[in-house]
C-alpha cells in the first residue's frame, strides 16, 4: 500500500517537530549512525578510530514512531501482546545490560 505524499510530508514534520530538530540535522543524526553501522559494526573498514554517536535522538524518534503506529497506523487486533509504551521494557533491558557490565568490568 502505497503512502500519499502529503501523508509522508505531515509526518516528517511531525517527528521533526518532536525532536527538535530541522530536517538537516535529522539527516546528519542518521549518517553518524550509518557510517557506525558501516564502519565498525557491519565490517571494520579503514577507520580505525570510532566515534560512537549519542542515540538519544535515534531513542527518540524510535518512540515516536512506535506510538504513530499504535495511534494512526494499526488496526483493532494487529498489535495483539504488543506494549503501546516501549520505556518500561528498554528500562529493564538498560538496567540488565547496565549490572551485566558492572559485574564483567570487576
Amino acid at each position: 500500500m502505497s503512502i500519499p505524499n502529503f501523508a509522508k510530508l505531515q509526518f516528517e514534520e511531525q517527528l521533526l517537530r518532536h525532536l527538535g530538530l530541522e530536517a538537516d540535522a535529522f539527516k546528519e543524526e542518521i549518517r553518524g549512525m550509518r557510517h557506525l553501522r558501516d564502519k565498525f559494526i557491519a565490517h571494520l573498514d579503514s577507520d580505525y578510530t570510532v566515534t560512537i554517536p549519542t542515540l538519544d535522538v535515534a531513542k527518540k524518534a524510535v518512540w515516536f514512531y512506535h506510538a504513530h503506529i499504535v495511534n494512526h497506523e494499526a488496526n483493532v487486533g494487529d498489535l495483539v501482546g504488543l506494549t503501546s509504551d516501549l520505556e518500561p521494557g528498554y528500562k529493564q533491558t538498560e538496567d540488565e545490560a547496565r549490572a551485566m557490565y558492572q559485574r564483567n568490568i570487576q
